[in-house]
């Protein structure tokens, strides 16, 4: 299987996991904002991991993980940005706008997961 398709696996994984903890969160009133900082504490383990070692098969390194994590952190002011705009300014649900906003970020994080894993600087692979 090519780097693209285990790649859209392990996103399909992420998202369906940010997904439900930031739609979970709306449902016991936790605010969007809140929810998105949950959601990349959790996800953004679980995302290194699968992609480090089923996607590009390398073995996890805390170097690796510090420039995966930069990547993810680096796509938050966007994705806070299209949830103010989906739910705040158009007034949809977090329950449309998760969604929406999860597609539009896709070829960021997969761009950034390949940049952190792949040409890391040697130092960064132990």
């Amino acid at each position: 299987m090519s780097h693209p398709c285990r790649y859209l696996a392990g996103g399909a994984l992420c998202a369906g996991l940010h997904n439900a903890v930031l739609i979970g969160a709306d449902l016991v009133r936790i605010h969007y904002i809140v929810g998105m900082v949950i959601s990349m504490i959790v996800v953004t383990p679980v995302g290194y991991l699968h992609q480090s070692i089923l996607t590009f098969g390398r073995p996890p390194s805390w170097p690796r993980f510090a420039v995966f994590a930069a990547g993810t952190l680096s796509g938050f002011p966007l994705s806070l940005s299209l949830m103010l705009l989906f739910c705040s300014g158009l007034g949809l649900p977090v329950f449309v706008a998760t969604p929406l906003a999860t597609v539009s970020l896709l070829v960021w994080n997969y761009l950034w997961a390949r940049r952190a894993i792949l040409h890391a600087s040697p130092s960064a692979t132990s």
